[in-house]
């Protein structure tokens, strides 16, 4: 069957690429922010879909019965999603951190709205979070996602994309690793502020008339201001290298989705 001259399988076919492209789009930092109109968003992602529809291969597509659709518009989405879903787990650890030490200096009460997911912050946290967005661009990461993308049609051809357990035993690490990566960044400042309490501790004994909340409150914030700043020269560049191993993962996500 064909409409205006184009079979029902490319059109099935172009369907499903659309499919991975929304799923990544739905949940990627940058492509997937809450902060851009969703008209904007889903032009993007159409104009992605016309770009790599021709080398996605849509006239592979073969089986187009109902029942194969569902399951295959099923798991590209879900390919999709778990690309973009890395991604953002990332994010999510980087700013992590940043809330981790704004707990430590007194300002977790202190919140912002973040303007890439419309959520409440902290400060240090959202200033985590917009240093992860400038090196992703640095890095040129939203053009390596979109080439991933195209690669992943590659690895994984249309309508064959489909869960395993090794595919959802990535995701587990992935989310259980935004603790460890969230004390790596955190660990400089969250110790010197340790070390500050302590030193706080000592005094208020050695002066038991000081005030040491009067004291103590602006010293954590100067302290842990100024090593939030000094840190900067390791935080960068291990952000970069962090968002670097998050494609290497998408890859791994790619093999264990059909591909491999």
């Amino acid at each position: 069957m064909e409409f205006f001259g184009i079979s029902e399988a490319n059109i099935v076919g172009f369907v499903m690429v659309a499919t991975r492209i929304a799923g990544l789009f739905a949940v990627a930092p940058i492509f997937g922010s809450q902060g851009t109109p969703p008209q904007i968003r889903g032009g993007i992602a159409l104009v992605i879909t016309f770009t790599l529809a021709p080398i996605a291969g849509i006239d592979t597509v073969v089986d187009t019965d109902i029942g194969s659709m569902i399951l295959g518009l099923g798991g590209e989405f879900l390919l999709g999603l778990s690309m973009g879903f890395l991604m953002q787990l990332l994010f999510t650890s980087i700013q992590a951190a940043g809330q981790t030490v704004d707990m430590m200096i007194g300002f977790a009460m202190a919140n912002i709205i973040d303007p890439l997911t419309s959520f409440q912050a902290t400060i240090i946290g959202q200033f985590y979070n917009l240093i992860a967005v400038l090196v992703f661009f640095t890095i040129d990461g939203h053009i390596l996602l979109i080439r991933g993308l195209a690669q992943s049609f590659s690895i994984v051809p249309v309508g064959q994309a489909a869960p395993s357990p090794e595919l959802f035993g990535i995701l587990i690490r992935a989310f259980g690793d935004i603790f460890v990566i969230a004390l790596m960044i955190a660990a400089p400042v969250v110790g010197t502020i340790m070390v500050v309490d302590m030193f706080l501790g000592v005094m208020a004994k050695a002066m038991p008339r000081m005030n040491v909340f009067f004291v103590g409150f602006p010293l954590r914030i100067g302290v842990g201001l100024v090593f939030v700043g000094l840190g900067m020269t390791y935080v960068v560049p291990f952000i970069a290298d962090l968002l670097m191993g998050g494609f290497s993962t998408i890859g791994d996500v790619m093999v264990n989705s059909g591909g491999g």
